[in-house]
């Protein structure tokens, strides 16, 4: 019997999972299934070959095959027990603890349960990327997942990956400057360990310049499934340790297109009537911060409520402060401080 488990999420070890995605499609498309079905500790799980014909498209004897091979691969061992069947997933010893509280400080990618078995009514993430056909884009998505920070990046770190904006100061009014922004490209570099797997053992440079593609072919796949889109926020710079001051994006969660909105409105009684004409990408900000850029952020659809998220989807409230005190540019003083804590006025 499948059992259902509780926290909406679920972890793997990062040293197993690489060595799962090596097998191939189909062990790691199992290995996740397996994972899913963990308890607390993410590393006891009673579900196999049934769980994995359910969730996915892969037919019982390949469903069988796929966890043979995991079991070869030392990733997946039987417990000994009386009763039903339960299995050991992992590399390393298990944890004493079975917490998830306690499991969240181990060296682990947390997955939202909805990536396996799918919200209501809807094929599961996984069997649509699974369908795919190809394992670097499986391999993609749970690297996205790996090196999604909400609470200190506010997505995938933007060193990264991440959406260029272009920027330009189309007015000057007293103390404030508003600029325009306009999405452009997306970016990354081969220190990037998400590229890093499309780019191994190729030296030439067309060689170079097919691994980038594949690469840019899989991550637009995964925004065309929607399963990771691009979030503008504001930043103080595009210096590569400068803050990220806060979300503002029409594409955004409803309190993100709130901050983008007010900024556009008061960009608007800023600039001449003229200007006020095209508002998309207009943003005013205090005339001292000649730096500030847009970068696009990477943000997966469904996230694991682990602590780290949680802290994250706190700052709404936040949010909704930054979009009054837009509100309220047109007679009152303002500053942008560092950090994600809002607009502040001044004395």
């Amino acid at each position: 019997m499948m059992t259902e488990k509780h926290g909406g999420f679920f972890g793997i070890e990062r040293s197993a999972w690489e060595k799962a995605l090596a097998l191939g499609l189909n062990p790691a498309v199992a290995y996740l299934v397996l994972a899913r079905g963990t308890a607390a500790d993410h590393r006891t799980t009673p579900w196999s070959v049934r769980a994995i014909e359910k969730f996915t498209g892969i037919s019982r004897p390949r469903a069988r095959d796929a966890v043979d091979s995991l079991f070869a691969a030392g990733l997946v061992r039987e417990i000994p027990r009386n009763g039903p069947p339960l299995y050991d997933l992992g590399l390393g010893p298990r944890p004493a603890s079975s917490s998830n509280e306690e499991s969240e400080s181990l060296d682990l990618t947390w997955l939202p349960n909805e990536l396996v078995t799918g919200a209501v009514r809807e094929v599961p993430p996984l069997e649509l990327v699974r369908q795919r056909q190809e394992v670097a884009v499986l391999g993609l998505l749970i690297g996205l997942y790996a090196y999604q920070n909400l609470a200190g990046e506010s997505g995938v770190d933007r060193k990264i990956v991440s959406q260029i904006y272009t920027r330009e100061k189309v007015f000057e009014r007293g103390q404030f400057v508003v600029f325009r922004f306009t999405k452009g490209n997306l970016a990354s570099s081969r220190k990037s360990p998400l590229a890093a797997p499309f780019l191994l053992n190729r030296k030439k440079q067309e060689e170079l310049a097919a691994g980038w593609r594949c690469f840019w072919d899989a991550l637009v796949l995964l925004q065309k499934l929607g399963l990771v889109c691009f979030i503008g926020h504001l930043a103080e710079s595009d210096l590569a340790d400068a803050e990220i001051m806060f979300p503002l994006d029409p594409a955004g969660l409803p309190g993100e297109a709130e901050i983008a909105d007010a900024a556009s409105a008061a960009a608007c009684e800023l600039v001449p009537p003229h200007m006020a004409d095209d508002p998309d990408g207009l943003v005013p900000v205090p005339a001292h911060m000649t730096e500030v850029k847009m970068v696009g952020i990477a943000r997966l659809k469904y996230r694991a409520r682990t602590r780290n998220v949680l802290e994250w989807a706190a700052r709404e409230a936040k949010w909704q402060e930054i979009a009054e005190q837009f509100r309220a540019i047109g007679g009152e003083v303002v500053a942008f401080p560092a950090g994600q804590n809002g607009l502040k006025k001044t004395a």
